[in-house]
C-alpha cells in the first residue's frame, strides 16, 4: 500500500489488466547481430498521477522520449515501438522533434491508397486518396516488391486515417500462410 505508482497495467501474457508496477525500457537494437542493449528504464506513473499532470499514458511516453532526446539522438533518431504506440498523440510530438517512428499498425487501422489522378484545374478540392487498402486483396500494381526469404514483402506509400498523415508501409506475407 506504500509503494508509489502502483496501479493497473496491461499484461500481454495474461491478456488483461493486472495490479502492479510497470517500467518503460529504452534499448538500442543492433540489427546485424540481433542484439539489444538496455540504455535505461523508468517507472511508469499510475493513472492518478497522470491525471493530476493532465496527461494520459501515451502522452507520458512521448514526453519522456522527448525529454531524453539529446542522449537518444547521439545514437539514432529512429524509434521502434509496438502497435500500442501507433497513435497520433504519440507519433506527432516525436516527428515534430525530428524522430522517425517505426511501428506496427493495429489490426483495425484504416489506410488509403494515394490518388493517381492528376489535378484537373476545375473548381473544388482535388481527390486525396483512391480507396481503402484491403490487405487480403492488395493492389500490387501500386507497390514495390522486394526479394526476401520466407515470404513476399511489398512497400508502398499510404495515408493513415488515425495518424492523419502519409506513411510508408511494409507489408509482409509469410510463406507459411499466416496473416
Amino acid at each position: 500500500s506504500k509503494t508509489p505508482w502502483i496501479g493497473y497495467f496491461w499484461s500481454g501474457c495474461a491478456g488483461e489488466y493486472r495490479r502492479g508496477l510497470e517500467i518503460t525500457g529504452i534499448g538500442v537494437i543492433d540489427v546485424d547481430n540481433h542484439e539489444c542493449m538496455t540504455l535505461g528504464s523508468v517507472q511508469t506513473p499510475d493513472n492518478a498521477t497522470l491525471e493530476s499532470c493532465g496527461k494520459n499514458l501515451v502522452d507520458w511516453y512521448s514526453s519522456y522520449l522527448i525529454s531524453i532526446q539529446e542522449h537518444l539522438k547521439r545514437i539514432s533518431n529512429r524509434v521502434v515501438c509496438d502497435a500500442f504506440f501507433s497513435k497520433a498523440t504519440f507519433i506527432k510530438p516525436l516527428c515534430e522533434n525530428d524522430f522517425h517512428v517505426i511501428s506496427r499498425f493495429r489490426n483495425d487501422a484504416v489506410l488509403f491508397y494515394p490518388t493517381l489522378e492528376k489535378r484537373t484545374g476545375k473548381r473544388g478540392r482535388p481527390k486525396l486518396h483512391d480507396g481503402k487498402i484491403d490487405f487480403e486483396n492488395l493492389d500490387t500494381t501500386r507497390c514495390t516488391e522486394y526479394k526476401v526469404d520466407k515470404g513476399r514483402l511489398y512497400g508502398l506509400k499510404a495515408y493513415s486515417k488515425a495518424l492523419k498523415r502519409s506513411v510508408i508501409l511494409a507489408v509482409w506475407y509469410p510463406m507459411d500462410g499466416r496473416t
